[in-house]
């Protein structure tokens, strides 16, 4: 029994549809990461109020890293969205 050319187009139509399904453990993934760098962005703060310190280069390097975590966690939250857009 031959199959029809529509009922193969169909059959792809459905395997490349349900492939989506295989990204979905690298946007856990990502939201997981995401809990990290919060985690991270939390540690430092506690870190540098604990141990103030009036010298205004390790107050530099300090907004730099929070901006550095900051920016991180942004690329993570477009990645993750431009996903789920092209997900759902």
């Amino acid at each position: 029994m031959v199959m029809s050319l529509g009922v193969i187009e169909k059959i792809i139509e459905k395997i490349m549809f349900a492939s989506r399904w295989l990204l979905a453990p690298f946007y856990f993934g990502l939201i997981i990461s995401l809990i990290f760098l919060l985690i991270v962005f939390v540690k430092e703060i506690v870190h540098f109020t604990l141990h103030f310190n009036s010298n205004e280069t390790e107050l530099i390097l300090f907004v730099l890293t929070l901006i550095v975590l900051s920016f991180a966690g942004n690329l993570l939250i477009f990645f993750i969205f431009s996903g789920y857009e092209n997900f759902v």
